[in-house]
C-alpha cells in the first residue's frame, strides 16, 4: 500500500475487502473495470476477496468465494416454475415477462451476504463493494448487523433505458434495487455526473456520492497522427457496442437513407438481440451495401478499426458513461453522439466531437453531413479528442479509487480510544 500511505498517528484497522459479483465471467465493461480495480488493490497490499456465482474467475492476487445464487429448496423450485411458466407463453409475452436470472440476481446478495458472516476471518472484513444495484437487496445487511461499510459502485441507470430493454420482472427488479442501493450505500461511486445526479435523486446523501470515471489504456499517439496526414473521399463511420434497444441504431442506420450519400461507409461491431432487426431495416432504407455487421469483435481486434475509421457514432439512447467514446478518442477519432447520460462528460460540443439530440436521424444525419463538408475538423477535433483521452487513464481512475479505499482503513488513535 505504498502509493497510499498512512499518516503519522493513523493505523489501519481490521484488513479484508470483499467484492460481491454477479456472474464476473460474464464479460462487459462492468465486470472489466470490477476485476481492474479489485487486482489494483489487491497489488496495492489489500487483502481482496471475491465472492461470486462462478467456480474460478481469473483476477490476479484476489482470493475467491464460491457462492450459490440460489441456496435454498424453496427458491430453486420457485424459479423452475416461473422460468417453465414463461417460457411457454407466446414469443412476444415471453419476452416481455421473462423470469430467466431473476430470482438469481434477487437472492444472490442475500447468499453472499450469509456466506462473508460465515468466513473464518469475518471478523477482519471492513469494506464491502459491489458494481450492480441488485446486491442492495442483501448486502445492506452487512451494513446494518455487523456494521461493515458498503460501497456501490455504479455503472449504470435502468431508468433511461427503453422499456423493451428489459423484462417486466427485471425492471421492476433493477428500478426497486438501485433506489435501495443507493440510499443504503455509505459511498456511491457513480462513473459520470448523470450517475451521481440519479442517485441523489433516488435518495442518496449528497456527501456520499463521488464520481469516479472509468479509466482506459492510452495507446501511443499514431492515432490521431493517422487523422492528421490520411486523404480522404467519403467518410468511414464506426460504431462498437452492444447491438439492443438503448444504443439507438435504427436512427443512426436511417441518417444514412437521409444523407444519400454512397460515399459514406459505417461499420457496426457487436452482437445483441436487434443484429437481425437491423439488417433488415438497413435493406428497407437501401443502405445494407453500405454498412458492414462484423459481429461481436476480441478487444484485441478493434485497433485496426479505430485506425481505419475517421468518426466514432454512438447514438445511444441511455449511455451511462460511454467507454468507447474514451477509446475511440485514445486513437484521434472524433465522436458524434447523443447528449444523453455521461456521454457530456467526454465530449464538449464542437472540441473534439458533435452532441446530437437523441432519437432523432435527422439530428444524425446533420452532424455526420457537417462532418462530410469540413472535412478539416476531423483533424482537428481528433487531435482534441485525442487529448481529452489521456485525462481519463487508468492510473488516474484506479489511483482515485484506491484513495477512497483507503479511508475505510484508516483511524486516528483518538477516535479508537471513545
Amino acid at each position: 500500500m505504498n502509493s497510499h500511505p498512512i499518516t503519522p498517528g493513523e493505523r489501519l484497522v481490521k484488513q479484508k475487502i470483499v467484492f460481491v459479483v454477479y456472474n464476473p465471467d460474464s464479460g462487459g465493461a462492468v465486470n472489466a473495470t470490477t476485476k481492474r480495480q479489485a487486482e489494483y488493490l489487491a497489488n496495492l497490499g489489500f487483502d481482496v476477496t471475491l465472492f461470486a456465482n462462478t467456480e474460478s474467475p481469473n483476477w490476479a492476487g484476489v482470493s475467491h468465494q464460491f457462492v450459490a445464487a440460489i441456496d435454498t429448496k424453496f427458491w430453486l423450485f420457485l424459479d423452475y416454475v416461473f422460468v417453465r411458466f414463461t417460457n411457454r407463453l407466446p414469443g412476444f409475452l415471453k419476452a416481455k415477462f421473462d423470469m430467466h436470472r431473476v430470482i438469481p440476481q434477487m437472492r444472490f446478495p442475500v447468499s453472499a451476504a450469509k456466506h462473508i458472516q460465515k468466513h473464518p476471518n469475518f471478523e477482519n472484513v471492513a469494506l464491502c463493494i459491489a458494481c450492480q444495484h441488485a446486491s442492495a437487496l442483501g448486502l445492506g445487511t452487512l451494513r446494518k448487523n455487523a456494521g461493515i461499510t458498503f460501497f456501490l459502485v455504479a455503472h449504470g441507470d435502468i431508468f433511461e433505458h427503453p422499456t423493451e430493454s428489459f423484462s417486466v420482472p427485471m425492471r421492476f427488479l433493477y428500478r426497486h434495487s438501485a433506489k435501495k442501493a443507493y440510499r443504503s450505500a455509505d459511498k456511491v461511486i457513480a462513473v459520470s455526473k448523470a450517475i451521481a445526479a440519479r442517485a441523489l435523486k433516488c435518495g442518496a446523501s449528497t456527501s456520499n456520492v463521488i464520481v469516479i470515471h472509468h479509466g482506459i489504456d492510452i495507446p501511443e499517439p499514431q492515432g490521431f497522427l493517422r487523422n492528421q496526414s490520411k486523404s480522404r473521399s467519403g467518410l468511414k463511420l464506426l460504431f462498437v457496442g452492444r447491438l439492443a434497444p438503448e444504443k439507438g441504431l435504427t436512427y443512426l442506420v436511417e441518417s444514412l437513407s437521409i444523407l444519400e450519400d454512397k460515399s459514406l461507409h459505417l461499420t457496426i461491431i457487436g452482437d445483441g438481440p436487434l443484429l437481425n432487426k437491423l439488417k433488415q431495416e438497413a435493406g428497407g432504407f437501401g443502405v445494407i451495401q453500405q454498412i458492414e455487421f462484423t459481429g461481436h469483435m476480441p478487444p484485441e481486434h478493434l485497433e485496426s478499426y479505430y485506425k481505419r475509421a475517421d468518426v466514432l457514432v454512438l447514438p445511444s439512447l441511455s449511455e451511462a458513461f460511454g467507454l468507447v467514446i474514451l477509446e475511440a478518442q485514445s486513437y484521434g477519432l472524433p465522436v458524434i453522439a447523443t447528449q444523453v447520460g455521461g456521454i457530456p462528460d467526454l465530449i464538449k460540443d464542437g472540441h473534439n466531437g458533435i452532441l446530437v439530440e437523441a432519437a432523432s436521424s435527422t439530428s444524425l444525419a446533420h452532424a455526420i453531413k457537417r462532418m462530410l463538408d469540413q472535412k478539416a475538423l476531423i483533424s482537428e477535433m481528433g487531435i482534441n479528442a485525442f487529448e481529452n483521452s489521456k485525462i481519463f487513464s487508468w492510473e488516474n481512475s484506479l489511483s482515485s479509487f484506491a484513495e477512497l479505499v483507503s479511508e475505510v482503513f484508516r483511524v486516528a488513535p483518538e477516535l479508537e480510544c471513545k
